[in-house]
């Protein structure tokens, strides 16, 4: 298989992943993946969805972490800071 054909299978792979995740009914959703694989996006595309309403989202990886406040102070919400305060997963895994 050529590399674009791999690249346009994986793409669409991911789309079909997305779209699951978001037609499902679940309350809690757990999003669990490797490098370079859409969480950031998934994230955004799950609480944009969910706008509104009381959200948490928890995540140990700090570019995600970073992405996220970034991504949400720019829609509006005011509990960002107290949802992520303090960079919880970077105080936690500095102990």
């Amino acid at each position: 298989m050529h590399t674009a054909d791999l690249k346009a299978k994986q793409k669409a792979e991911r789309k079909q992943c997305l779209e699951n995740i978001l037609a499902s009914k679940a309350r809690w959703k757990l999003i669990a993946a490797g490098p370079g694989t859409g969480k950031t996006h998934t994230f955004r595309e799950i609480l944009s969805q969910r706008a509104g309403g009381n959200n948490l989202a928890i995540t140990f990886i700090n570019k995600l972490a970073d992405d996220m406040k970034s991504a949400l102070g720019k829609n509006g919400s005011q509990n960002v800071s107290r949802i992520l305060q303090e960079d919880f997963a970077r105080a936690e895994w500095a102990r």
